[in-house]
């Protein structure tokens, strides 16, 4: 179900924003602090999944380049879920 949800999350947020980027809500982000310091911080708004679109979203308003490290999540192995 997750998955599913964010999946169309990230389908929907492409279409309205038209960023090139396949997971919107997700992934391992990094910004440079020359990104970091074009941003206006206290213009953010949103928190959670939504806060990690309106960075990436800002940051490519802007100009800057978008690059997509995919993450692949495995079950655990070894050790115990507390």
């Amino acid at each position: 179900m997750g998955v599913m949800m964010s999946y169309f999350a990230s389908m929907y947020v492409r279409n309205i924003t038209a960023m090139p980027i396949q997971d919107t809500t997700a992934g391992f982000k990094c910004y440079t602090r020359k990104v970091l310091e074009a941003i206006d911080l206290n213009k953010i708004k949103f928190t959670g999944y939504a806060f990690q679109i309106e960075m990436k979203f800002a940051a490519w308003r802007l100009g800057f380049k978008l690059k997509e490290v995919p993450i692949i999540f495995t079950d655990r192995v070894k050790g115990k879920v507390r």
